[in-house]
């Protein structure tokens, strides 16, 4: 509150001293208006675009008065001598100043612009690096639902999960994707002729078919999953990198459930 009282403050004495400045009909009134010429401070430092604007308002200013004084001076000399005299300026003070005003401001803008982007650069990393993820699929581990190659965005900041979700998740440190099966406390088996059963309910949405894979250290036999453990499968049963072989995943493997694939074309 008390920073906008004295930015209004500034902005009625800059308005005020514009003013005075343009109404200016003499040297006398030029230099009162020089005396009380005042500059904001940018982190200690005078505004550069604002002491340009004021001095082409300044120029402004002299050339007015120089004028009326100038023709007071021709009026002079004719009533004297009887002839037209013409007074020849050099340069030209306004174009200078304006010049330099328009490249101040150039300046401005594309420093503007430098930060935006760095602003948005490091947004976009923060972005990607806490709450968003970016990975390909490889293999044929999820067919048909993803493919070789398929690009999937997943949310980093998922508090729970449930039975179907798809997750990104990292085991042996290998990063996989896979799909929920079972639940945190749920028992789940794999029976020899191929029956996913979960606390004693054979799972008839499921496609049994190569589900059982007698080199699997895990593929038979049931487990209880203990709190925060995680039973995830692969979409294409025939592949058994998940938790047939792996075993459980913990909910701090899981690096995010998958929102968005972005299917590869092949062109």
């Amino acid at each position: 509150m008390r920073q906008n009282k004295k930015e209004n403050k500034n902005k009625r004495k800059n308005e005020e001293w514009i003013q005075k400045a343009r109404h200016a009909s003499s040297v006398k009134d030029i230099a009162h208006v020089i005396e009380t010429m005042q500059f904001h401070r940018i982190f200690g430092l005078v505004d550069e675009q604002e002491v340009w604007d004021k001095l082409l308002i300044l120029d402004e200013m002299y050339r007015r008065v120089f004028f009326i004084q100038e023709e007071k001076f021709r009026m002079q000399l004719k009533e004297k001598h009887g002839a037209e005299y013409t007074i020849y300026r050099t340069g030209s003070t306004e174009e200078v100043i304006r010049q330099r005003r328009q490249r101040t401001i150039l300046r401005k803008l594309r420093g503007s612009d430098l930060r935006k982007a760095v602003f948005l650069a490091v947004f976009l990393v923060l972005l990607f690096r806490c709450v968003f993820g970016v990975t390909f699929e490889y293999g044929s581990d999820m067919k048909p639902a993803i493919g070789d190659k398929d690009l999937l965005l997943y949310y980093r900041l998922q508090d729970s999960y449930t039975g179907g979700d798809v997750v990104v998740y990292e085991k042996r440190g290998v990063e996989m994707v896979g799909r929920i099966a079972a639940m945190p406390g749920e028992t789940v088996e794999i029976t020899k002729d191929g029956q996913l059963v979960i606390n004693g309910y054979t799972q008839a949405d499921i496609n049994q078919e190569d589900m059982y894979n007698p080199g699997n250290e895990n593929g038979t036999g049931k487990v209880t999953l203990k709190s925060q453990q995680y039973y995830i499968l692969s979409d294409d049963h025939s592949v058994s990198r998940d938790s047939r072989t792996l075993g459980a995943v913990s909910k701090n493997e899981i690096r995010g459930l998958v929102i968005t694939v972005i299917r590869r074309r092949n062109i």
